[in-house]
């Protein structure tokens, strides 16, 4: 490919993993090539070649929200209910699977 991607996101862990599994394949190298962040911070993450960076979220919050907002739809004797949104805090886990870019040639389009 011509323009390949400077970074990718898997946005959980199967996607994670077969991510990985494809960079290898594909003699990809992460970050040097490619920066890959993993939404969900496994435990493996850190154990990785390289560690993997991470976006983590709170998993009992998410848990709770979701039976809170069923618990709603269960009550709501509405025709067409909706869930409300639910909004949560995540961080950024800085380990060693993304790069930074050099911006000195970088447009906007």
């Amino acid at each position: 490919r011509a323009d390949p991607p400077t970074a990718l996101i898997a946005t959980n862990y199967a996607l994670t993993l077969a991510t990985l599994e494809a960079l290898q394949t594909a003699g990809v190298r992460c970050p040097q090539e490619v920066s890959l962040v993993a939404f969900d911070d496994p435990a493996w993450a850190a154990l990785t070649e390289p560690p993997l960076t991470a976006i983590r979220h709170p998993l009992d919050g998410l848990t709770a929200g979701c039976v809170e907002s069923l618990l709603l739809l269960l009550a709501n004797q509405e025709e067409t209910p909706t869930a409300p949104d639910i909004v949560l805090p995540t961080a950024l886990v800085e380990r060693k699977s993304c790069r930074q870019l050099d911006t000195t040639n970088f447009a906007i389009a």
